[in-house]
């Protein structure tokens, strides 16, 4: 999901929303908060911080395929490697 619209129009609420719906039926969140926003929301439901302030060398790419999942990846169908990048 990504929310864009102008100050002051509930993108906030309705995210939060989204979000508590989610939890509630045991899915998996992930918040982009470049902000803090959602820091209190995150650990009242026992979610972790990853700070990716400047001075960190920390990086997270969303969209990187990861090549080797497996030590016999040639034994593993297609269907599983693709599970087990989504399941990260």
């Amino acid at each position: 999901m990504f929310t864009v619209g102008s100050s002051g129009k509930g993108k906030s609420t309705d995210v939060k929303k989204a979000i508590l719906g989610h939890l509630a039926t045991n899915n998996k969140v992930y918040i982009i908060d470049p902000q803090n926003e959602y820091a209190k929301l995150g650990k009242k439901f026992g979610g972790t911080l990853i700070d990716l302030g400047l001075g960190y060398k920390t990086i997270i790419n969303p969209l990187q395929v990861q090549i080797q999942l497996f030590d016999d990846q040639d034994d593993q169908s297609i269907k599983l490697i693709i599970n087990k990048h989504l399941e990260w």
